[in-house]
């Protein structure tokens, strides 16, 4: 648990936070330039890992991988909208969240597995593609912007 850096910062922050002690104005001026880069660098990020090789014996792994990633998703989006007792913006956000793209250490994840990283490549960043147009085309449905 310990051996990643973000995981660590995040739990010193939260028994921070649960013990009401402030950071130095110093520190929480730096760490806000810093953090204002964030959208950025991620972006930056998404450009450098975007790569899409589809080789024929792959397809029909990746299609049916598409088909229950967000067949999947419909089924929670539906579930969040329609069966959760909470206030219609957080069912929204949660519908909008429900298609988010797969998370690019997925493929690190399959790496490590053992797996299939070239199909987790390709896969990962498919779903960035079809996340954006899914989740404008929902913003744009239930006129959330």
């Amino acid at each position: 648990m310990f051996s990643s850096i973000p995981m660590d910062t995040y739990l010193i922050m939260l028994v921070l936070s649960l013990l009401h002690i402030t950071l130095p104005t110093g520190v929480t001026a730096f760490t806000g330039i810093v953090g204002q880069a964030n959208g950025f660098l991620a972006m930056l990020m998404i450009g450098i890992g975007f790569e899409l090789r589809l080789e024929k014996s792959q397809v029909s792994g990746i299609l049916k991988a598409v088909i229950i990633r967000y067949g999947m998703a419909i089924l929670f989006a539906a579930f969040f909208y329609f069966l959760l007792p909470l206030p219609l913006e957080v069912r929204l956000v949660l519908v909008i969240i429900a298609f988010a793209p797969i998370s690019a250490v997925c493929t690190a994840f399959t790496q490590k597995c053992g797996g299939n990283v070239a199909m987790s490549s390709t896969l990962n960043s498919l779903s960035i593609l079809i996340s954006i147009v899914l989740m404008t085309s929902l913003m744009a449905v239930l006129k959330i912007a």
